[in-house]
Formats: structure tokens, sequence, C-alpha cells
């Protein structure tokens, strides 16, 4: 279970990473906003429609595919879903069980997306993360979806 606690960590410093220092603050009332606010090239559309921000967010972590977590858990997949982001990780680690898996993704999935601003912003304004996670002893794969925060 130490893999993924790493893993989850490591995903946090990833969704950080993803967001540009700005001014701006993103939108505060929970609804999407138009388009319209200017926004440098290149830079996270803090004040934009939430899918511009999912595109945003795929496209600038895809690049950096496939990224190790720890020895036990890459991260070798995003792609985006609607307004829905799908992470893929690919377990190493055979001694994790599925009951471990399910159990540490129901915990820890939600605050990993809620606790950082730029991600709970989006889950607010419609936007979801699903964490899927295959390979080392599962079967099938283990998959978490973040809809609210």
């Amino acid at each position: 279970m130490r893999a993924f606690l790493f893993a989850t960590l490591a995903g946090g410093l990833l969704l950080t990473a993803c967001s540009e220092p700005d001014d701006r603050a993103a939108n505060d009332d929970g609804a999407p906003e138009a388009s319209g606010g200017v926004t440098a090239p290149g830079a996270f559309p803090a004040d934009g429609p939430v899918g511009d921000r999912v595109e945003y967010y795929v496209t600038h972590l895809r690049p950096q595919l496939p990224m190790p977590i720890n020895n036990s858990t890459v991260m070798d997949g995003v792609r985006r879903n609607g307004l829905e982001i799908e992470l893929h990780y690919d377990v190493i680690d055979t001694s994790v069980t599925r009951a471990q898996l399910q159990a540490w993704l129901a915990d820890t999935a939600p605050p990993n997306t809620c606790d950082n601003a730029m991600t709970a912003q989006m889950v607010r304004d419609g936007a979801s993360f699903r964490y899927t996670y295959s390979g080392g002893s599962l079967s099938r794969p283990v998959s978490q979806a973040v809809t609210r925060c």
C-alpha cells in the first residue's frame, strides 16, 4: 500500500505542475464562464470554460508520459472523455490486492483531487477525474471517479 501513497502524492504534484502561476482567481461561483477572458498563449485558462481547462490539463500532461511514479507504479496514460479526465496507472507491484487498491482509492482519490485548488475548481465546474489502475496482480482494472468536491 505504501507504493500507492507515493503515487497519490506524485499525482497531486502533477496536478499542481499543470497549473501555471496566474494572478487571476478561478471562477468562484461554481458556474462555467464564457470565453472572453484574456489568457496568455499557453497559460492555464483559469477563467475560461471548464472544457478548455480539461483540454489544457490533458494536453500538458500527455507529453510527460509514461511517468514513473515510484518503483511500483507508472502513470502511462491520460485522455479526455468529454469533461472527464481519465488518468491511467500501471501497477508493477504484484503484492497489491484488488480489495486493498479499491479501499485505498475510495479513501485517497477524492482528497487528492479536491485538495488541489485548480482541480477542485474544475470538478465544481463540471469536470471529473477518473483514476484507473491495472497490471500487477489485478485481473481487471480498478477505477475510482471523483465527480464532486
